[in-house]
């Protein structure tokens, strides 16, 4: 009698294909796009379970556009944006949205800006029309330049420089990238973020806040003939320049140099919890061999998470780890890296990690991926994909985010399919592609006096 029993992991494979093929077609080619005569760029996805909206500003302009020795400008930039205009007074746009019941923020990447607004619908007039107030009308001075780069550095104090795992990050991310843009990070090394100046926004702010530089995406209970009249009405007048050139971004989307030094020892009397990192350059969906952005991201989730590779080996056999995740951004204009990130447990030298990680990668380089495997993560990583899109919040993040990083609303709307499609050689050829190769750095935090690592 053949045995009947089945897997647990097969069970739910089952169970989630049932899910996801059930949810994922009413997700698929949504959205509607339209460009107005300036150049500016519009993207609709419709959600009418709530009668609200989010508005997103996405400009082409990020801490990688920055000028060398400027570092931290797009960011500071970002601050800047919510001071005066012609009709707002200082901070205004933000108490009229909390008025009427909203929350509105913004955020600085590598490649972009983007302001947002999450509003009743009946509101969606009046976020137009101050965010195309502030596009084109902001007044600076010295003064309010100079408080609000004192936030700034503030920001930079509490989240990095107060911090030793981010101090750490940050060094392991330079080291990675070396002289590529993507080594400074985002919010700029303090030293020069004191530097910045009134004399650097004008120059910045009317070559990058441009119409035919932004992407306006609208997700919630509206529809796209409303939205271009709208559109029309508020953004519509707005000027671009007479040229308004394709921004040159090749240093972005260049090769990151070859790693001279693979190593980052960094030690701080304030650790509270060791780490060991190792990322790869890698290739993103946008930048280098495209082709490996989908079989990278079942690898990452077959190495990371509480079902991958890593996790049980480390955590649940053989007990020297307390987490171990793997991290892998294809979104990126420019490459990208692979990421593993342990925390070994107490007594447990960093050496003895590293084994464990290689002995792993060794096997799966040398045994490959079952089918069964293989399945069960991409049900992981569709139905976490297909949850995400399930509020309008975050369709217009995934959609602007996405955009920005110079792909196609398609990538969006093809993602589960084009990860189901993924072929066990695919991944494999991807994982040589990356763990292979020469160019990863190996960091480890750790407690200035701790001697047993």
């Amino acid at each position: 009698m053949k045995d009947k029993s089945i897997s647990i992991i097969t069970l739910l494979t089952i169970i989630g294909l049932m899910l996801a093929l059930s949810l994922s077609s009413p997700y698929e080619k949504i959205s509607h796009e339209f460009t107005l005569d300036n150049g500016m760029r519009f993207l609709l996805i419709p959600n009418h379970k709530v009668p609200a909206v989010t508005h997103m500003v996405w400009y082409q302009v990020g801490a990688a556009d920055e000028k060398p020795g400027k570092s931290g400008f797009a960011h500071l930039f970002e601050h800047l944006m919510f001071k005066g205009t012609n009709l707002l007074q200082s901070g205004e746009l933000s108490r009229l949205v909390s008025y009427y019941g909203g929350d509105d923020n913004a955020f600085t990447g590598q490649n972009f800006t983007a302001y947002f607004q999450t509003i009743a619908k009946e509101h969606l007039p009046l976020v137009m029309m101050m965010e195309a107030e502030r596009m084109q009308n902001l007044i600076l001075n010295e003064d309010v330049v100079n408080r609000e780069r004192a936030v700034v550095l503030e920001e930079r104090s509490m989240r990095t420089d107060n911090d030793p795992s981010a101090l750490f990050m940050e060094q392991v991310n330079k080291a990675l990238y070396q002289s590529h843009p993507y080594g400074t990070p985002v919010i700029g090394w303090r030293d020069e973020v004191e530097k910045l100046s009134l004399a650097d926004t004008d120059e910045f702010y009317h070559r990058y806040y441009q119409p035919c530089y932004a992407t306006v995406v609208v997700s919630g209970d509206t529809d796209v003939h409303t939205l271009k009249i709208l559109a029309q009405k508020y953004y519509g007048n707005l000027k671009s320049p007479t040229q308004c050139k394709k921004l040159d971004r090749s240093n972005i989307t260049a090769a990151a140099p070859a790693i001279t030094n693979n190593r980052v020892n960094y030690k701080d009397n304030r650790v509270r919890t060791p780490q060991w990192v190792k990322l790869y350059q890698a290739p993103s969906a946008h930048s280098g061999k495209t082709q490996y952005a989908m079989p990278l991201n079942i690898l990452a989730n077959t190495l990371g998470g509480e079902t991958g590779r890593l996790y049980q080996s480390l955590v649940i056999e053989k007990k020297i780890a307390t987490s171990a995740s793997v991290y892998y951004n294809d979104i990126s204009y420019g490459p990208t890296s692979f990421g593993i990130y342990i925390t070994p447990k107490d007594g447990v030298e960093f050496q003895t990690i590293e084994a464990a990680v290689n002995q792993e990668i060794d096997a799966l380089l040398k045994y490959g991926l079952s089918e069964e495997e293989i399945q069960h993560h991409k049900l992981g990583l569709t139905a976490d994909f297909i949850y995400s899109k399930d509020g309008f919040k975050s369709m217009a993040f995934i959609y602007g985010h996405v955009i920005s990083n110079g792909l196609h609303k398609e990538y969006v709307e093809n993602w589960v399919n084009n990860i189901n499609d993924v072929q066990e050689q695919q991944i494999m050829r991807a994982a040589k592609k990356v763990l292979t190769n020469n160019n990863f750095v190996i960091g480890t935090l750790d407690v200035e006096n701790n001697e047993v690592n």
